[in-house]
């Protein structure tokens, strides 16, 4: 089977065309588009279509769930890393400093699992001879999806906790400041008044 132009695309899509169905997959560290006509798989090298069985296609595909799950185990890790501040406040520098790249890191990661996810459900729907090899490696997406999401949360409650401790210092700071500004501006009125009267006194 012959293609004249290999397709590329910046994330992980099902797309439909007029004589072939294709689930192009993309990484940051690679690509591949398996295309599907009548209940047959083909994967592209250079401008040729190579046909494949279901079992190089699964076996594929579990090769990018893995990568997706090591990296979603990574980010775990950072966080329940993390979350020790919420016993022990010496980790909290080190991670305000984190936080907004890991955040952006971790939503720009759950939205290409997200795209990778959906691109298998549309396959999973779309071609009944995949279903059953499909449907676990599906479910099994849902649920790294969710812990994902849980993940961002979780980074969001240690940021909270952050900012509400550094809130609490700085109220602390204002009531010392504000206590002592009771206690010694009235000290220096009444010393600067003596001290006037006195000097008052001396100088007539």
């Amino acid at each position: 089977m012959q293609k004249e132009v290999k397709m590329k695309f910046s994330s992980t899509q099902y797309l439909y065309f007029d004589y072939y169905d294709m689930l192009s997959i993309v990484t940051s560290e690679s690509s591949v588009n398996f295309i599907f006509v009548k209940s047959q798989i083909y994967t592209e090298e250079e401008n040729f279509c190579t046909s494949v069985d279901k079992e190089f296609f699964i076996l594929a595909l579990k090769k990018y769930v893995n990568m997706y799950k090591e990296k979603s185990s990574k980010y775990t890790k950072f966080i329940e890393n993390h979350e020790k501040i919420f016993l022990d406040n010496s980790h909290e520098i080190k991670f305000a400093n984190k936080y907004h790249t890991k955040k952006y890191e971790i939503t720009n990661f759950l939205r290409k699992f997200a795209d990778f996810t959906e691109a298998l459900e549309l396959c999973f729907n779309e071609q009944s001879f995949l279903k059953k090899q499909l449907k676990p490696i599906i479910n099994e997406l849902k649920i790294y999806k969710n812990e994902l999401k849980d993940n961002l949360a979780r980074l969001d409650d240690i940021y909270a906790h952050i900012i509400s401790l550094r809130n609490d210092r700085i109220t602390k700071d204002i009531y010392i400041l504000t206590l002592a500004s009771t206690i010694f501006l009235p000290l220096n009125l009444v010393t600067g008044f003596f001290w006037y009267e006195y000097k008052w006194n001396v100088f007539q």
